[in-house]
């Protein structure tokens, strides 16, 4: 097995977190740059910044209730062998600390 192929990709991971780590600090920074100036959008040569405004929604205890009752029903199926999967192979990284 090819040992450096193991080793870029590890060493690729740990710079994409690296700078994820960068971009929340800096994303944080420009937001309460924008919230100091009272930007709801700030125009650059790089692109447009702007914030946007996402629903939270909060259900009523029937709803819970009922999304609960599903989990159940779902649980019950796969336990039982109606419902049915499918099964996808993926690649995961640890790093060693």
């Amino acid at each position: 097995m090819e040992k450096t192929i193991f080793e870029e990709l590890a060493n690729l991971e740990l710079q994409k977190k690296q700078i994820e780590l960068q971009i929340e600090e800096t994303r944080s920074k420009v937001v309460e740059e924008m919230e100091k100036t009272k930007a709801d959008k700030v125009e650059t040569n790089y692109g447009k910044f702007f914030f946007t405004i996402r629903k939270t929604w909060k259900y009523s205890e029937s709803v819970k209730n009922a999304s609960d009752n599903l989990k159940n029903l779902q649980t019950k199926e796969q336990e039982n062998g109606t419902a049915t999967f499918e099964e996808k192979k993926s690649l995961t990284f640890r790093a060693e600390k």
